[in-house]
């Protein structure tokens, strides 16, 4: 806006919306939407408040211990929201190894998103979650984000 603060009253440049933006932003834009639809979909998602129950959230170290929420080299999370969705945040630049809990009987994990996967394959759909397979650890990649589903 060129350091205008009041360019809702201007109709030229200045506060004109480029579509061409869209068209070449893409990939970020569909991952916006799958993210979005995902919000959605997991009620656990919508909450305004975490941490009222007993099993609403629970925090891991990447070998599935409890966290060392005092180490200054820590620069990994893990979460597991409601018993359904595991998330990992890892701001470093190396590879993470993450020991994910057990999703509970006749469940599996599946990766709903992960955001160092090229664009298409970064964010699942609906019932298009990719089984993480082998159940083992879940490399996740350095400053990255990984979501995963229980189901």
């Amino acid at each position: 806006q060129g350091g205008n603060n009041n360019a809702y009253c201007q109709d030229n440049a200045l506060s004109w919306f480029d579509w061409d933006l869209a068209a070449r932003n893409a990939d970020f834009l569909e991952f916006t939407r799958k993210a979005l639809a995902a919000a959605r979909r997991f009620p656990v998602l919508q909450r305004r408040r975490f941490g009222t129950g007993a099993h609403d959230m629970r925090w891991f170290a990447a070998d599935g211990g409890a966290p060392d929420w005092d180490d200054p080299e820590g620069r990994g999370l893990a979460w597991l929201l409601d018993g359904q969705l595991f998330l990992v945040a890892n701001a470093d630049h190396r590879l993470r190894a993450q020991a994910l809990p057990d999703p509970g009987a006749g469940r599996r994990w599946r990766r709903l998103g992960d955001t160092s996967l090229q664009a298409g394959d970064d964010f699942a759909e609906a019932g298009r979650e990719v089984p993480v397979d082998p159940p083992g650890p879940y490399l996740v990649n350095g400053r990255s984000v990984v979501v995963l589903v229980a189901s």
